[in-house]
């Protein structure tokens, strides 16, 4: 007879049948009766109870009431018939399912709450922790005397703004850190930490007028100044005294100090205060108001007489401009912009680059106090007559071990860096205190290789590039000689030619008569007429072209088109066994699918060894599986043992991307009926004797007992089922290598 076991309200929880365990009906074994090893179940069972089913997974079939002792959180829970609940408050972000009592700690806001029965009830903080501490707190603080006293911070959102005390007093040193911000003495009242910039805005009625350090004689208080009494700061106001400013900050002017007049050292400043606020000099005529300069802050441009515009330049002169001496331009460009440059030299020089000589030691002082600009710098070098001048312009001081430097205007030849002395014609050798010789240690001057690029660029078309411009530039080719480079056409007008030697090299329309070698030449253009003797062949960099006189040509027609080369012939083409290079590779459509900018060529093309990998890369792959008894145990899918034997049959990362593989899967399936077992069946007994022997049965005798049991034949009916399916599997990369996945399934019916 089977178990009926019952939960505690009666309601029945499983019918165990005899000698059977039930393992499904409860998070332990019921046993039932007659059940061989129902000791170990038992002693298990106990177990389990005493450490409360201990463990990270939740129990699997929990029963209302049952506890749980989660490993995860080291906690203990109880199951109330949906969840497993622990004891303790309920922490969580979001609000929680609560009953009454319950305790909900939120975690992100981190605020206490309590659940009444009918309200959830805030405990504390009132803020949030993304609002930061605000409110009150109160200190206890100790002055400088040991006296204790009371102080409230007052916060919002993790800043102290202002410290309240009934009393003053000096905070002792070890009590300064507990009032953040507050320097000096406690005061009687509200201490703001931001004095300069937290207002308390409403009506103060004692703010209606300024208490001065003046005594009104006739009342014996301090006399007290109304608004009207002062120079208002919003409006228009009037003095009948001398203002005075005593201080070299001056004068602010703007309702946000845009300007001012002030002194710095022994300069009068008239500043601009405000970033990239401009600047105007105005003055007066007989037309009206102008400012003749004018300063652009943003870009640091001073204007001259651009009343109608803004200055565009460092310095933008509106007008003319008369310099009654030498003009030093310095910058690394000088742009002219005007329709005719007069010159009135007959030569421009490009490249008139100064000399820096680095000197091995410093100048004696009172020689180079002696120097002046224009005066001859000569070097005699050592064993010829070669003597390098140039004029002095300037010297300088080298910041790293504080060497003189000569900047010379070069005249003749060139000065070299050793042993050669430098002297200054009228005034003797450069020489050191100590009157020892001066020689150049290294010298940097124009050259062949400094005058490399140097030209004219007329500017083109705006390009970041400068690809439009026109250029005429030197170089110094070491390889090729130098030479002029032009990067355009070169036009000759008619009747003129170009010569090289004063041979005639071109003309408009031919070439020179002394020009008789093209050595080098390998691409003609269009011919109308070529003369060549009979049986005689034109040479070319493996190319023959064969004419012959008077015959009707058999042999190939060699023409050129806007596609390139056309060969049209009578008859095959012979290459004598000689290897075709470089053939360009035809896009296939296989080649179109990973790339749909590009498109197929569909004209006849040569085929190349490339064309036919891709071709073979991405043709698909065809196979057919029994997948009957997939997966087996290695695998958890019949999808991924599919996918291990295509991997297995084709290697993915020897084929294209998006290569297909098509198999047709199929899969067997059946049943037997009608079969009789049962009936089948033939059984023969013995009798068994059990006098003596004790239990319910004894001394019942005789007793029959199974001694065998024989099958006779049965027969029955066999069903078989076949399943067929496509599969279409690609080639994909999810970034860890190409692998094969599945894309459809298709039954085939």
């Amino acid at each position: 007879m089977s178990y009926k076991l019952n939960k505690t309200d009666g309601s029945l929880l499983v019918e165990l049948v005899d000698g059977q365990i039930d393992t499904t009906s409860s998070d332990i074994t019921l046993i039932g009766r007659n059940y061989t090893g129902f000791g170990e179940v038992i002693n298990e069972n106990f177990i389990k109870l005493l450490e409360n089913f201990s463990g990270t997974a939740t129990p699997g079939t929990p029963i209302t009431g049952q506890l749980w002792f989660d490993t995860s959180e080291n906690r203990l829970k109880v199951y109330d018939g949906t969840t497993f609940k622990a004891n303790g408050p309920i922490i969580s972000a979001s609000q929680p399912q609560m009953v009454a009592g319950d305790i909900w700690i939120n975690n992100d806001d981190n605020q206490l709450y309590f659940f009444d029965g009918s309200d959830i009830v805030l405990v504390g903080p009132p803020y949030t922790s993304a609002q930061g501490k605000s409110g009150f707190d109160t200190l206890r603080i100790v002055d400088t005397r040991s006296l204790n006293y009371t102080v409230i911070k007052w916060s919002v959102g993790n800043t102290v703004f202002a410290y309240i005390s009934n009393d003053t007093f000096t905070p002792r040193a070890d009590d300064v850190d507990l009032l953040p911000g507050l320097t000096g003495d406690v005061l009687k009242g509200i201490n703001i930490v931001d004095k300069d910039n937290f207002r308390i805005y409403g009506v103060s009625d004692s703010a209606t007028s300024l208490i001065t350090s003046e005594t009104d004689p006739n009342t014996g208080l301090l006399r007290r100044k109304t608004a009207s009494q002062f120079l208002p700061s919003d409006a228009e106001g009037t003095t009948t005294g001398i203002l005075n400013i005593q201080t070299k900050g001056g004068l602010t002017i703007g309702d946000t100090g845009q300007a001012g007049l002030n002194v710095s050292g022994t300069f009068l400043n008239l500043s601009s205060n405000l970033v990239n606020q401009g600047f105007r000099l105005v003055a007066s005529n007989v037309v009206g108001q102008y400012d003749p300069i004018r300063v652009d802050a943003v870009n640091r441009y001073m204007g001259i007489n651009v009343t109608d515009d803004e200055p565009t330049a460092t310095l933008d002169v509106f007008g003319d401009v008369r310099v009654r001496g030498d003009i030093t331009i310095e910058g690394s460009n000088a742009t002219i912009e005007t329709s005719t440059l007069s010159v009135d030299d007959y030569n421009i020089e490009i490249g008139h680059a100064d000399t820096v000589i680095t000197l091995t030691g410093q100048i004696d002082s009172s020689f180079a106090d002696t120097l002046a600009v224009g005066d001859e710098v000569t070097q005699s070098h050592t064993g010829n007559t070669v003597v390098a001048t140039g004029t002095f312009k300037e010297y300088q001081v080298d910041t790293v071990g504080n060497v003189f430097k000569l900047v010379i205007e070069p005249v003749n030849n060139s000065f070299l860096a050793g042993s050669d002395q430098l002297s200054i014609t009228g005034k003797g050798d450069l020489e050191q205190s100590n009157n020892t010789a001066i020689s150049p240690s290294s010298i940097v001057q124009r050259s062949d290789a400094t005058a490399t690029g140097a030209g004219i660029t007329i500017k083109g078309a705006p390009s970041n590039t400068n690809a439009n411009d026109k250029t005429i530039k030197w170089t110094n080719d070491l390889t090729n000689g130098p030479f002029f480079e032009l990067n355009d056409s070169v036009n000759i007008p008619t009747g003129e030619t170009y010569k090289i030697n004063g041979h005639d090299v071109i003309s408009s329309g031919a070439l020179g008569t002394d020009i008789t070698t093209a050595s080098g030449l390998a691409n003609v253009g269009i011919l109308d007429t070529v003369r060549v003797r009979q049986s005689s062949t034109i040479p070319g960099p493996g190319l023959t072209i064969t004419y012959n006189e008077g015959t009707t040509p058999a042999t190939p027609t060699i023409t050129t088109f806007n596609a390139g080369l056309k060969i049209v012939s009578q008859s095959a083409v012979d290459f004598n066994a000689t290897k075709i290079k470089n053939v360009g590779t035809p896009l296939s459509a296989r080649h179109v699918v990973d790339n749909p900018s590009d498109t197929e060529d569909t004209n006849d093309h040569v085929v190349t060894k490339q064309y036919v990998d891709t071709e073979i890369a991405f043709s698909p792959v065809m196979m057919q599986i029994d997948t009957t008894g997939l997966p087996t145990a290695n695998y958890s899918s019949i999808d991924e043992e599919l996918q291990s034997m295509l991997t297995f049959y084709q290697d993915p990362t020897a084929k294209t991307l998006n290569s297909v593989a098509n198999i047709i899967t199929t899969q067997y399936g059946g049943a037997v009926t009608g079969i009789d077992v049962a009936g089948s069946a033939t059984k023969e007994t013995i009798s068994v004797d059990f006098t003596g022997i004790g239990g319910a049965d004894g001394g019942q005798n005789p007793q029959a007992l199974l001694e065998d049991i024989n099958f006779n034949s049965a027969t029955g009916t066999v069903s078989l089922s076949v399943t067929r399916k496509k599969q279409v599997w690609k080639v994909t990369d999810p970034g860890s290598g190409k692998v094969w996945t599945k894309q459809s399934e298709t039954n085939w019916s």
